[in-house]
C-alpha cells in the first residue's frame, strides 16, 4: 500500500511554498495555492452547477496530455540535479559550491512541484470521468446529487491548482535558465 500512497507528494509540494531563505510557509503562497482555487471553484459550481460533459472531456484530455509531458519534464529535471551533485564532489570553489546548492534545492523543489502537478492531472483524469457517469434523470435523492457537485467542485478545485503550480513551476525553469 505505501506504493500508492501519495500524501508523501502533497505534503512535500506544500512545502515548498516558503519565501526563499525563510523556514515558514509563505501566507500568500498558501492563499493562492489553497484558498483561491476554493473560492473560485465554489463559485463556479454556483453558478454552472455540475459540471458538463464537454467540459469533462477537455479535463480528461488536459490531464492526459499534462500528465505525459510532466513524467518527461521529471526525468529532465531528476537528470540535471544528478548532474548538478557530480558536478558539485569535484568542485572546490566555495561560492561555485554555494551556486550548486542554491541549484539543487531548486531542481529538488521543482521536481516536488511537477510530481504534484502529475499527481493533480491523474486525479482530475479520475474524478471526470466518474462524473461522465452522472445523469440528471438516473440520479435521484439529494445525497446522490451532492456527491455530483462535492466531485464537480474537486474537479475545478484541482484543475485551478494544477495552472497555479503550472505557472509556479515555469518560474522556476526560467530561474533555473538564467543561472
Amino acid at each position: 500500500m505505501n506504493k500508492i500512497n501519495f500524501i508523501g507528494i502533497i505534503k512535500d509540494h506544500f512545502f515548498t511554498l516558503k519565501d526563499d531563505g525563510c523556514s515558514k510557509l509563505s501566507k500568500s503562497d498558501v492563499f493562492t495555492h489553497l484558498l483561491l482555487p476554493a473560492i473560485v471553484s465554489f463559485i463556479i459550481c454556483y453558478i454552472a452547477g455540475i459540471m458538463k460533459p464537454s467540459v469533462i472531456s477537455i479535463l480528461v484530455n488536459f490531464g492526459a496530455i499534462t500528465t505525459a509531458l510532466l513524467m518527461s519534464a521529471v526525468i529532465m529535471v531528476y537528470d540535471q540535479k544528478s548532474k548538478i551533485k557530480e558536478k558539485d564532489e569535484k568542485e572546490e570553489d566555495i561560492s561555485k559550491k554555494e551556486l550548486n546548492k542554491t541549484r539543487i534545492t531548486l531542481y529538488t523543489e521543482l521536481c516536488k512541484n511537477t510530481c504534484y502537478a502529475i499527481l493533480t492531472s491523474i486525479v482530475i483524469v479520475v474524478l471526470s470521468v466518474a462524473l461522465s457517469f452522472f445523469d440528471e434523470k438516473s440520479v435521484t435523492g439529494d445525497e446522490k446529487i451532492y456527491i455530483f457537485y462535492f466531485i464537480t467542485f474537486l474537479c475545478y478545485y484541482l484543475f485551478i491548482s494544477t495552472i497555479i503550480t503550472f505557472l509556479m513551476i515555469i518560474k522556476r525553469f526560467s530561474v533555473v535558465l538564467d543561472t
